[in-house]
């Protein structure tokens, strides 16, 4: 199993985000804010548990839909 998180407000994010740039970055995204490291910590704890235990070779995409990245830096 993969998990392809979406942007999360991690130090890897360029340092961490501001508010501003975290409301920018929310505009393009359905559920209105980045993501958090415990929302892919969460998805990650299931996928380790016994409740998924029959679950192999998935990808989770642990994003709101809609944030376009590329948009973002100005390269779309």
């Amino acid at each position: 199993n993969s998990v392809a998180p979406g942007p999360i407000d991690t130090d890897i994010m360029g340092g961490t985000l501001s508010d501003e740039r975290k409301a920018q970055m929310s505009e393009d995204i359905p559920l209105g804010r980045v993501g958090t490291v415990q929302d892919v910590a969460a998805l990650l704890t299931f996928l380790m548990s016994e409740d998924a235990g029959y679950i192999t070779a998935a990808t989770y995409v642990a994003r709101s839909e809609g944030y376009d990245l590329l948009k973002s830096a100005g390269r779309a």
